[in-house]
């Protein structure tokens, strides 16, 4: 992603999806497009990578597309 986003950040499952215990999401049970969760915070950089780093407070939305 642009500026090193989604580097350290969370990610947050939507629990309403096929997954196991271990929070890893059972692909082969998703048939259509899916959304599986969130990213949120880690950090963004200053490109090149030769700058400050600062938080992140961005949140991304992301989908399964089988």
């Amino acid at each position: 992603m642009p500026a090193l986003l989604g580097t350290n950040a969370k990610f947050i499952l939507n629990r309403n999806i096929p997954h196991y215990d271990n929070e890893v999401i059972k692909l082969n049970q998703l048939t259509q497009r899916t959304f599986a969760g969130y990213i949120f915070g880690g950090i963004k950089a200053e490109l090149p990578n030769n700058g400050p780093s600062t938080p992140s407070d961005y949140i991304f939305k992301v989908y399964i597309n089988p």
